[in-house]
């Protein structure tokens, strides 16, 4: 049976956390805990779910203030994965909420288990999610494709947005390196690609070529 999704926008900014699941072996992978870690508990318990690993599509504040509590609340030890090119954001994340004028409690992250690559593969229940790196948004950020034939996903985190994409003048973000991530590794992808970004509602990469101007050269 192919995978199974659930998006929870959560906290201030509305990032759109993501239980991607199996729904035989019960396995879930959980992206971007922005915030609300009771929020995004509440509903793995609902789907009787097991979190096997917390994925950052890059670390930005928003994406990832809720990791530490659920990582807490689990009795296993739980893995964490983000792009080694983001590492200075991820301990750099008071600074990060201090200059949005948002002081948090939280200053410090758990440590990262696995520094991913491009086409590093994460295995849920059986089924495989390849990560793409897209910098641009951030030096760190990736997109991870489900290329499930009949329904492919891509968790596009703040690289594409319906209509858009993420904005460059963050913390090691380059418009040109975006651009070319969304020309080189994104617009090819299958038209029925369902597109699920860091924010807002979801889209497809057949409405993304009809609509969205980035995605013109």
């Amino acid at each position: 049976m192919s995978l199974l999704y659930e998006v929870l926008p959560v906290g201030d900014l509305q990032c759109n956390s993501v239980i991607l699941y199996d729904p035989d072996s019960k396995e879930a992978v959980l992206f971007d805990p922005g915030d609300e870690a009771e929020n995004i508990l509440n509903s793995l318990k609902r789907l009787s779910c097991k979190i096997i690993s917390i994925v950052h599509t890059h670390a930005h504040f928003d994406h990832v203030m809720a990791t530490e509590k659920i990582i807490k609340e689990n009795s296993e030890k739980i893995p964490l994965y983000l792009h080694q090119e983001d590492k200075f954001l991820w301990e750099k994340l008071s600074d990060q909420t201090a200059s949005f004028g948002m002081p948090s409690d939280i200053k410090t992250l758990p440590q990262i288990d696995k520094w991913l690559k491009d086409d590093d593969i994460i295995t849920i229940g059986g089924e495989k999610i390849k990560t793409i790196h897209t910098p641009g948004h951030s030096p760190g950020s990736c997109c991870f494709f489900y290329d499930n034939k009949d329904n492919p996903i891509l968790i596009s985190g703040d690289t594409v947005f319906y209509g858009s994409i993420g904005r460059t003048d963050l913390w090691g973000g380059d418009m040109s390196q975006l651009m070319n991530s969304i020309h080189d590794k994104i617009i090819g992808l299958p038209d029925e690609t369902k597109i699920i970004p860091g924010h807002g509602p979801s889209t497809t990469i057949s409405e993304e070529k009809k609509h969205n101007p980035f995605f013109v050269r």
